[in-house]
C-alpha cells in the first residue's frame, strides 16, 4: 500500500497547508486525516493531496487573518460540536440507564423490605400467644 505524503509533525503541517495547528490536530483526533506518535511523542499527520495542492492559498488566507479562514475554523467547530453532542447524548443514555436501574434496585429492596415486616409480625403474634399461654398458672395449664 503506497503513502499518499509524508508524515508531517502539526506545525509543519500547518506552515504546509494554511489550516491552523488545532484544527489539524482536531482532525487527526477524529481520524480524518491519518495521524500517529513518533518517538518524541509528537503527533504526526499525513495531510491529503487536496490540502497541500492549496498551500498557497492557505498562506494567503492565514496571513489575511479576515473572514477568508472562517469556512475552515467554522466546519472544524462545526465538527467538534457534533463530536459533542454525541457525547453528550451518550452520557444522557447512561444516566438515564443508571436511574433504571437504581429505580429497579430500590422497588427489590422495598419488597424485601415488606417481606421481612410481614414475617416479624407474624412471629411477634406467634410470641405473644405462647407469653400468653406461659402467664396462665400451672394448675389452669394443667387442667385446661
Amino acid at each position: 500500500m503506497a503513502e499518499e505524503g509524508p508524515w508531517l509533525t502539526l506545525t509543519e503541517a500547518a506552515q504546509r497547508s494554511g489550516i491552523p495547528r488545532e484544527a489539524i490536530r482536531a482532525r487527526a483526533r477524529r481520524g480524518l486525516i491519518p495521524s500517529r506518535k513518533d518517538n518524541r511523542h509528537q503527533t504526526l499527520v499525513q495531510l491529503p493531496a487536496d490540502l497541500l495542492a492549496g498551500s498557497g492559498q492557505g498562506t494567503a488566507r492565514a496571513e489575511s487573518g479576515g473572514l477568508a479562514g472562517l469556512p475552515t475554523g467554522m466546519a472544524d467547530l462545526m465538527a467538534e460540536v457534533a463530536e459533542l453532542r454525541e457525547q453528550l447524548a451518550r452520557a444522557e443514555s447512561m444516566v438515564e440507564a443508571a436511574k433504571a436501574v437504581a429505580k429497579a434496585e430500590v422497588a427489590m429492596a422495598e419488597a424485601r423490605g415488606e417481606a421481612q415486616v410481614a414475617a416479624l409480625r407474624e412471629l411477634v403474634e406467634e410470641l405473644k400467644l405462647q407469653l400468653a399461654e406461659a402467664r396462665r398458672p400451672w394448675w389452669r395449664r394443667w387442667f385446661g
